[in-house]
């Protein structure tokens, strides 16, 4: 472990000493005892990472093979733009397009599989797949499925 490490627990299992007494007058489960066994673990975990990428570094440098340099983490994520399709939310986001129009504006004039259309729903930033929407236009009767023979899936078509 670092040096400067070492002497901070150090000096958290000294101040846990009462003077009169002698023994730990900390519970067994304290946040300090917690904290203390949470960044040893971090220490340790961080040296197993730097010697990793050390070993990464000598194979690089072995094979003539040149890394950029790592970009901070907060620098990388001030690169990463704002999605213009999405409205931001704490917890959920919001398509400024309803799955039911983005579905539909696939469809337009065309005949697409299930597969073909969840991969596009992926493709827009969209969670999960569009199934449970194919399902209730199918039953609005605003798209025909018809089930196909030489696959698994249906073909969906604009009603």
């Amino acid at each position: 472990m670092e040096p400067a490490f070492n002497a901070h627990l150090d000096n958290i299992r000294q101040n846990r000493i009462l003077p009169d007494i002698g023994e730990s007058f900390m519970p067994r489960f304290s946040p300090f005892v917690t904290l203390e066994k949470s960044l040893t673990k971090l220490v340790a975990e961080r040296q197993t990472h730097a010697h990793a990428l050390a070993r990464i570094d000598a194979l690089f440098g072995k094979f003539g093979v040149s890394v950029a340099a790592p970009v901070p983490v907060a620098a990388a994520v001030a690169v990463v733009p704002a999605s213009d399709n999405v409205a931001t939310s704490s917890r959920r986001k919001r398509s400024k397009v309803t799955g039911e129009e983005f579905v539909l504006s696939l469809l337009a004039g065309k005949s697409l599989i299930t597969r073909e259309i969840n991969e596009a729903w992926i493709a827009a930033g969209r969670k999960g797949n569009a199934d449970t929407t194919l399902w209730m236009l199918a039953k609005k009767k605003m798209v025909t499925r018809t089930p196909r023979k030489d696959g698994p899936g249906s073909d969906y078509t604009a009603a």
